[in-house]
């Protein structure tokens, strides 16, 4: 027989312990392969990519996930105009028309 510490020992440890450890679940995984090539890193004024698909979507996101440029900003189809941003550590996530996604940490200076 339980006593209620014993109880209260054991929802404590349920409750404190053991949850939050799976805060949500993905199904796209993000790869971070030679299959996009970001040059030069560190940037100064003109982020230059490659991929070897076609690309459905383009993305340059804050650290803290914010968009900062997408596919509506390219300037030839594979460059991004950064001058503007401020320094820092960015993340160039693109996705294929196949539906993989790939992304890439970016320095600007």
């Amino acid at each position: 027989m339980q006593t209620n510490s014993t109880l209260f020992v054991l929802l404590f440890l349920a409750l404190f312990c053991c949850s939050g450890i799976v805060v949500g679940q993905s199904q796209q995984s993000v790869a971070q392969t030679e299959d996009l090539s970001v040059f030069p890193n560190p940037v100064h004024d003109v982020m230059q990519f490659e991929t070897a698909e076609p690309l459905a979507s383009i993305r340059l996101m804050s650290m803290t996930g914010q968009t900062v440029r997408d596919n509506k900003a390219i300037v030839n189809g594979n460059s991004f105009q950064v001058a503007d941003l401020p320094r820092g550590m960015y993340i160039l996530r693109v996705k294929t028309l196949a539906g993989k996604a790939l992304a890439r940490r970016v320095l600007l200076r």
